[in-house]
């Protein structure tokens, strides 16, 4: 039987792109794992390289999907040059 109730819990990583495509963008984790998010989540045209910051959600109670990454930050660099700092 597969569904919820499920329990996350989150942490933030950091995550580098590794391919740019239409309509994903594919990355890997500080753990070497490999995920992609949709090229329409980020606000900027993305290179390969880069690095952002994500919310990494993984089960720990129930059978839904074992893990799933949310984009809460552009890479810190271009953060520091917008600042002006």
């Amino acid at each position: 039987m597969v569904g919820g109730p499920c329990s996350y819990e989150t942490k933030v990583i950091g995550a580098t792109v590794t391919g740019v495509g239409d309509p994903e963008i594919d990355l890997v984790d500080e753990d070497g794992v490999t995920f992609y998010q949709r090229a329409e989540a980020f606000r900027e045209p993305v290179e390969v390289g880069q690095y952002y910051l994500f919310e990494k959600r993984y089960i720990v109670e129930g059978t839904c999907t074992p893990y799933n990454f949310l984009l809460i930050g552009p890479p810190p660099k271009a953060a520091v040059l917008e600042s002006g700092e």
